[in-house]
């Protein structure tokens, strides 16, 4: 039977052919499925992310100057509480909840809840990895005001040991999460949960932008991350996101195909 599934026609094609060579072969067709989809995808999010980063570091110090201003004075109360509160969306507990309703609602989209599982999984870990390495301190008075106090993946910096007046030199991978700033990796997995309820439910789009920019001024507001954190979060979260869903990465990975994919 024709298929135009590459992976599928990889895996049957020449079947005589010895098990080694058609692995590779199969494993080939998989990867270019994957290429094409990032292709279309990843560039966009990233080339923009970038440029933002770039252009928006000189106003780092200003924004946050702002934001505390805002914080104290401003936007205090319920509202600073209620916002501690969705900064969580994209989180675990909001993502579990989210995926129970459409589980429990929606069956044809059910399978696609393992895109959006696996495009979350590889945004923590791309994360996770560049935080690590650029090292940047969070603006907090416990550590810093500076936004360009950047460890790198080699720098060191004195850490107060908990409960003693003894400090120890240490680099960004066991300095804790106070040097663990750029970029957001909240900001990131909230556009994750956005990407895929935009491109499931069109009807949500708005809302689902709504609350991705809700979670980026928070982590600013509360002094968690700098202007410039949120838009390399936001970019990272697009650029996986964007593919991984629209290219069923997730089913792709269980099944070899999705059942759907956009």
């Amino acid at each position: 039977m024709l298929t135009s599934d590459p992976v599928i026609t990889a895996r049957d094609y020449n079947g005589a052919l010895a098990a080694p060579v058609r692995w590779t072969h199969a494993a080939l067709a998989r990867w270019r499925v994957f290429w094409n989809a990032m292709s279309r995808d990843w560039a966009g999010p990233l080339v923009l992310g970038l440029v933002g980063v770039l252009v928006l570091l000189p106003l780092d110090g200003p924004t946050h100057r702002l934001m505390e201003w805002l914080s104290k004075d401003v936007l205090g109360g319920d509202f600073r509480r209620e916002l501690g509160a969705l900064q969580q969306y994209g989180q675990f507990t909001f993502s579990v909840v989210i995926g129970l309703v459409i589980f429990s609602l929606d069956y044809a989209r059910r399978r696609r809840l393992l895109d959006w599982l696996l495009a979350g999984l590889l945004t923590w870990a791309v994360c996770f990895a560049m935080k690590v390495f650029f090292g940047r301190a969070r603006p907090r008075d416990s550590v810093t005001d500076d936004p360009g106090l950047w460890l790198g993946p080699l720098g060191l910096w004195p850490v107060r040991e908990r409960g003693t007046d003894t400090y120890t030199l240490r680099g960004s991978w066991s300095a804790g999460s106070d040097f663990w700033s750029m970029p957001s990796s909240h900001t990131a997995m909230a556009v994750v949960a956005s990407v895929f309820l935009a491109l499931m439910y069109p009807r949500l789009r708005w809302l689902a932008i709504i609350l991705a920019l809700l979670v980026a001024f928070a982590r600013v507001l509360l002094d968690a991350h700098w202007l410039t954190d949120v838009i390399a979060g936001a970019a990272v979260g697009a650029a996986i996101a964007l593919p991984a869903i629209r290219g069923g990465w997730g089913q792709r990975l269980v099944w070899g195909k999705p059942a759907t994919a956009l």
